[in-house]
């Protein structure tokens, strides 16, 4: 039998920190897949020898393909076996396209009311070593700017103004191959997505190009770490621009024109693609070179009103205003429902994530 020690090591004192920090209440989201199957199972295994945590598994049926109730039924009969409880959940409205931007959206916000619900002081989520490969290159290959090439934090908050709910990923450090490795070790059966096979969508090209190439994967994490290096710092800066030159104001979210174009270009792209990455509700960064046009466009006498991701961006007197352009089916606006402190106070949290708060 493989030796899985230093997978549940590194896992055990992630759990540790997690608890000393946040709670002792936890939600996994099970998709009933490999990766999240294995962390129900090291979760229970660290239950064991630590009584008072307590572990939930939520598993989402989407409704998108036939076979989904039987899916998320087999799911939780391997959480049953495993010993953890679970609850399934199904989104209230049909699923529209775009299909996985919006099952994506609505899994969010079932797993962030869920964790509120229960009062879980995070989420645990599944993502691997191999998952952060997939995402720095799919983001290199977008010409994302900073914050994407970092690729997946370990630890963040959700992308909802209205909670501060966290996802926490404990498997950063285990690939997938070792995963399943670990689950057949432990008689656990587990479900392969078809959909993982189909090339037509981008990760899994990725994933077959890196699986078919020599990518040197340690060159690949080390970009990821300078990168989110570089990213802390950005924060830190924008974070501190934030506090004293912009502004909520009547739903709108207002910043100093002149004070703003006084920073460097890279820091401009970085404050602005995170304040309209927060206000629009993405959970991925938009484009660098949109971000760097806008901010070239901005500064024109002439300039017209546009709209990125869904926020209309207009220039006035001595400030540039952003707005949502128009609030979508499947959005609300949250930001008219908060004053202006509560938003100011909400929006810094999401900008800043935990700073320095959680090593």
């Amino acid at each position: 039998m493989p030796d899985f020690e230093y997978i549940t090591h590194d896992f055990n004192s992630k759990l540790d920190n997690y608890q000393k920090a946040f709670g002792n209440k936890f939600l996994i989201a099970v998709s009933g897949g490999g990766d999240s199957l294995a962390l129900a199972k090291l979760c229970f295994d660290y239950s064991k020898c630590n009584n008072d945590i307590i572990f939930e598994a939520c598993i989402i049926d989407h409704g998108i393909a036939d076979n989904s109730k039987d899916v998320a039924h087999l799911a939780k009969q391997r959480l049953d076996e495993i010993g953890v409880f679970s609850t399934i959940l199904k989104p209230i409205e049909k699923i529209t396209p775009p299909i996985q931007e919006n099952a994506r959206k609505a899994r969010f916000d079932l797993l962030t009311q869920y964790a509120h619900d229960i009062d879980a002081c995070g989420i645990l989520l599944g993502h691997n070593y191999d998952d952060q490969i997939e995402t720095v290159i799919f983001r290199m290959a977008r010409n994302s700017n900073i914050y994407g090439i970092g690729g997946i934090d370990e630890i963040k908050l959700s992308k909802e103004f209205t909670q501060t709910s966290l996802f926490l990923r404990p498997l950063m450090h285990a690939k997938r191959h070792e995963l399943r490795d670990f689950l057949k070790a432990n008689n656990i059966e587990y479900f392969d997505d078809p959909a993982n096979e189909n090339q037509k969508y981008s990760r899994v090209f990725i994933r077959k190009f890196i699986a078919n190439s020599k990518i040197d994967q340690n060159a690949i994490l080390k970009i990821a770490d300078h990168a989110k290096s570089i990213r802390a710092n950005f924060d830190k800066i924008g974070f501190e621009f934030i506090k004293n030159n912009a502004s909520p104001k009547n739903g709108d979210f207002v910043i100093d024109y002149e004070r703003f174009y006084q920073l460097p270009f890279q820091i401009q792209v970085h404050i602005l693609g995170r304040i309209l990455e927060i206000m629009a509700h993405k959970n991925h960064p938009i484009e660098a070179k949109k971000i760097e046009n806008l901010i070239i466009n901005l500064k024109q006498d002439n300039y017209k009103p546009q709209t990125l991701a869904n926020i209309l961006i207009k220039k006035k007197k001595q400030n540039i205003i952003l707005e949502i352009a128009k609030v979508r089916k499947h959005q609300k606006n949250i930001i008219l429902k908060q004053d202006n402190q509560q938003l100011n106070t909400a929006f810094l949290v999401r900008f800043n994530q935990f700073g320095d708060n959680i090593a």
